[in-house]
């Protein structure tokens, strides 16, 4: 079962690293946005950026 999803996460990353390089093709890095990639990758919706770690609190200033 985790060799599955292992595999589906690195189907999922190089359609996301494709789509990715096509929408930088067509719109350039700063025209580019999270939904142009997943549009061109294929995807219904936008990965999690999550994790599973909590967040490190911010160093004070």
């Amino acid at each position: 079962m985790a060799r599955a999803r292992q595999e589906r996460a690195e189907i999922t990353r190089q359609a996301i690293l494709d789509g990715a390089a096509i929408a930088f093709d067509q719109c350039g890095f700063g025209g580019t946005s999270l939904s142009d990639i997943v549009k061109h990758a294929g995807s219904p919706r936008a990965p999690s950026t999550s994790t599973s770690r909590p967040r490190k609190p911010s160093p004070a200033p």
